[in-house]
């Protein structure tokens, strides 16, 4: 009778153990076919679908697009046209999410940006420079994150002159390029009327009594240019200036 119940004993340990090994490596092929469904896209060609298509164009009046860039999420998208209008749209559908007519009247003769990263905006009329830069502020109303584009003016809203033709007796000639650099320490801008550069640099200083940023006007003296320019842009260190054509390159300390 005992050599019997061990029998049975012995035919459950080997029953149990087999099935546990069994189980282990059943386990370890999941894994295995897991990491090779995981790591199996590695070795596909990379391919491209297209989610979505809308045009902008209507929305923008069909003028020609000065400035077209996203937020940081990708979720909102500007289109500045060159009549000074500004339109925020989502990416996903192309629907209109705000729109901001920027304070510069007439026809736009050049812009310039300070950089992909911080969209300091320059526009030029016939009248001076505005600058703007957009903003997206982020709210989360009953737990869903919504971003709301705005156009701020964070040197205000009036035209700045460049250089000193504010006090020519002469109506000066159109800016046709400009180029804008802003810093902690200083906000420069050049502009290009012909063949002529002329920059104006504004140094950021502490008020002492209210402690407050005041701007300091300094005019630079820059050199005639010999060469037909298309685009000028200053360096990130604003100790360079480069004034560039579709044949020649100058640069400019």
């Amino acid at each position: 009778r005992l050599g019997g119940w061990r029998k049975v004993k012995d035919s459950a340990a080997n029953i149990t153990i087999t099935a546990g090994g069994m189980g282990v490596l059943f386990a370890i092929l999941l894994i295995f076919f897991y990491l090779l469904y995981e790591i199996f896209p590695l070795f596909k060609s990379a391919s491209l679908e297209s989610m979505e298509h809308y045009s902008i164009a209507q929305a923008t009046n069909n003028d020609e697009i000065l400035y077209l860039a996203m937020e940081e999420q990708a979720e909102v998208a500007i289109a500045l046209n060159q009549r000074g209008k500004a339109y925020f749209f989502s990416t996903a559908s192309g629907a209109e999410v705000a729109q901001y007519q920027l304070p510069i009247e007439g026809a736009i003769t050049a812009f310039g940006l300070n950089s992909q990263s911080q969209p300091l905006i320059a526009l030029a009329n016939d009248q001076g420079i505005l600058l703007a830069k957009p903003e997206y502020k982020i709210s989360y109303p009953n737990d869903n994150r919504v971003i709301t584009p705005v156009m701020e003016y964070p040197y205000g809203e009036q035209l700045l002159q460049v250089g000193d033709d504010s006090g020519s007796a002469e109506s000066p000639a159109p800016i046709n390029a400009i180029a804008v650099r802003d810093s902690e320490e200083q906000l420069l801008i050049i502009a290009q009327r012909g063949v002529q550069l002329s920059g104006t640099r504004l140094v950021k200083e502490e008020d002492f009594l209210s402690e407050e940023i005041v701007l300091v006007e300094e005019t630079l003296q820059l050199p005639t240019i010999d060469i037909s320019v298309d685009w000028i842009r200053i360096g990130p260190d604003q100790r360079w200036l480069y004034s560039v054509s579709y044949t020649h390159l100058r640069a400019h300390e």
